[in-house]
């Protein structure tokens, strides 16, 4: 996924991922902020309930009745609906009216706030597809850049508090929901890769260095024995899928090279010595499919599914293995123990906690 967030969350010809990287960005921080807000607005009905109990007990104290039943009604009303009109109803007691334009102002208070918030965010994510659009452009990919750019005219025109992306460009709910975590190499402090999920699961860039394949944003090579981005171990349980973008073709043929990997003899996706794509799971199990004939940035989808484990070139399935890695995954572009680099270039990885299947794989990588 390329970016410069999310969550995003890869720059590929396709409407689900084009704007992954800044697209979950924004919506986890959207989701953080209207969270707070609704938290906030629930509180103040809370309060206004409050007041109204409060004023019952007083009326009863002190004998004036006139009151008690118009406020026992709205706390009624108010419980129910949770929203109170602008002008109170004719004859409504002064006490009850007085709440009612505390709570208004209250709200009022709270929504612009929020607009605040959400226009800030939203400015964000503009600068993210400008970003975007700037780099798909200037490799080339018109198609690709005069999506972005409707996104970036969308957005500019629903105004404060509504800049949500688009349907078209937004993954299917569960898949967002089941996103472990994504790196696009875009967003990093030193050494140290940001997830861009809004997970925190950041990564640690070892000896990798930047590439210059160019037309895909930032990428890192991992061409020495020691090269690999290291994770947090993750344990991934029976059913994940990995998606990453690589660039072919990769180098030290003859030899096994990991893509992704717990160690040693535990690896997730790999090339192995004759360039067949495959896992290791204590023995090597293969997916019937090579790769000596790619060429150029490609998407490599690696499903697993409790007791097998797909295989994905480009959104197309190209072979399965029965077997599957259940350890967790601690290393991208080597093995976790080292000395099997994957001698390429990556640009964009992401884990998603669940199998995914072929309908949903062709609509993550439908080519427009």
């Amino acid at each position: 996924m390329k970016t410069c967030l999310f969550i995003f969350f890869m720059a590929c010809s396709t409407y689900a991922d084009i704007l992954t990287g800044p697209r979950n960005k924004f919506e986890v921080a959207l989701h953080e902020v209207e969270k707070k807000h609704d938290a906030s607005r629930t509180g103040v009905g809370d309060h206004y309930l409050k007041t109204l109990q409060a004023m019952i007990a007083y009326m009863q104290r002190t004998g004036d009745e006139f009151g008690v039943r118009p406020a026992e009604e709205e706390i009624k009303r108010f419980s129910s609906a949770r929203t109170v009109p602008e002008k109170p109803p004719a004859g409504s007691p002064e006490l009850i009216i007085k709440a009612q334009e505390k709570y208004h102002e209250a709200v009022k208070k709270i929504d612009g706030e929020e607009t605040s918030e959400i226009d800030q965010l939203a400015s964000r994510y503009l600068t993210s597809l400008r970003a975007v659009h700037g780099r798909l452009k200037s490799g080339g990919r018109v198609n690709d850049a005069n999506l972005v750019q409707e996104e970036i005219e969308r957005v500019q025109n629903l105004g404060s508090g509504s800049a949500k992306p688009a349907a078209s460009l937004r993954l299917p709910r569960d898949a967002a929901k089941a996103l472990v975590f994504a790196y696009d190499f875009e967003e990093k402090e030193g050494r140290k890769i940001r997830d861009l999920s809004g997970r925190k699961r950041h990564g640690d860039l070892l000896g990798a260095k930047p590439s210059e394949k160019g037309g895909d944003g930032a990428a890192y090579e991992f061409t020495l024995d020691n090269d690999m981005l290291e994770l947090e171990s993750l344990n991934i349980g029976h059913a994940w899928t990995l998606i990453m973008r690589v660039h072919f073709p990769l180098g030290n043929g003859g030899s096994p090279r990991v893509l992704a990997s717990n160690g040693y003899r535990q690896h997730h996706v790999m090339i192995d010595a004759s360039d067949e794509l495959c896992l290791t799971s204590d023995r090597a199990a293969g997916s019937g499919y090579f790769v000596k004939d790619l060429k150029g940035w490609h998407e490599i989808a690696v499903v697993g599914s409790y007791t097998k484990t797909l295989f994905y070139v480009d959104g197309k399935n190209v072979g399965a293995a029965p077997a599957i890695v259940k350890a967790p995954i601690k290393a991208i572009g080597n093995s976790a123990a080292g000395g099997r680099p994957c001698t390429g270039a990556i640009s964009s990885v992401q884990l998603y906690r669940s199998s995914f299947s072929n309908e949903k794989i062709a609509q993550l990588f439908s080519l427009h």
